[in-house]
């Protein structure tokens, strides 16, 4: 019985295995060199070159098309399903809906009561960081209109600080309703809005000095 030569790495195997492959069938000595390089028997030789042709088979079978991503686990905490729970909310996914897309994803429904308190718990965490921060002076206001479950909501932030001005839902987004929003907002020099009519009728009752923000017009373009 022949010793392990746990001193060859598989690197070198891999070496002496494309050595004798690059020989082929030539009787140049190449097997007999190998064998006295790495101080072993030819017989070990072919073995390892034996080994090397079953490894590559199995390495070059084709796999299935499309992607293959690593296969790892999930550890589903509380906070985990809070973050889900808003990213979902900022991409567009109803309150309704939340509690069947996290069993899909994460193999637990919540019920839709747990989903709303932790969205109001999330708005509220919101609203303490809004008023911590620090509007810039002076600076320009943009209006939009969010819409949640076909109600629109009237929303003014600040193009520097980012800072919310106004967010309320209305139930119309009529010229007086975005009136009344922008007459509690401070002087500004300016006022980006769309080519909605509801807003730009109340920033001409307001008196807001408006103009179509750039986004929009592109875009339309």
């Amino acid at each position: 019985m022949g010793n392990r030569k746990d001193h060859i790495t598989g690197a070198d195997r891999a070496q002496i295995a494309l050595a004798c492959w690059a020989a082929g069938t030539k009787r140049d000595g190449t097997r007999q060199r190998l064998a006295q390089e790495y101080q072993m028997s030819r017989q070990s030789v072919y073995n390892i070159v034996r080994r090397a042709e079953k490894a590559l088979a199995v390495a070059l079978v084709p796999g299935r098309h499309g992607p293959a991503p690593q296969s790892r686990s999930v550890t589903v905490t509380r906070d985990h399903l809070v973050r889900s729970v808003l990213v979902l909310f900022q991409s567009g996914v109803s309150e309704r809906a939340m509690p069947r897309c996290l069993e899909h994803m994460l193999g637990w429904r919540p019920s839709l009561g747990w989903v709303s308190g932790q969205l109001a718990a999330l708005a509220a965490q919101a609203a303490v960081v809004n008023a911590q921060w620090i509007p810039a002076v002076g600076e320009g206001l943009a209006g939009d209109e969010i819409f949640s479950q076909g109600q629109p909501n009237l929303l003014v932030v600040g193009n520097d600080s980012l800072y919310i001005y106004a967010l309320t839902r209305q139930p119309q987004r009529d010229g007086d309703t975005w009136g009344c929003v922008l007459l509690d907002t401070p002087e500004m020099p300016q006022l980006a809005r769309d080519g909605g009519t509801g807003l730009r009728a109340g920033a001409a009752l307001a008196e807001k000095p408006d103009q179509l923000d750039w986004w929009h017009t592109l875009r339309d373009l």
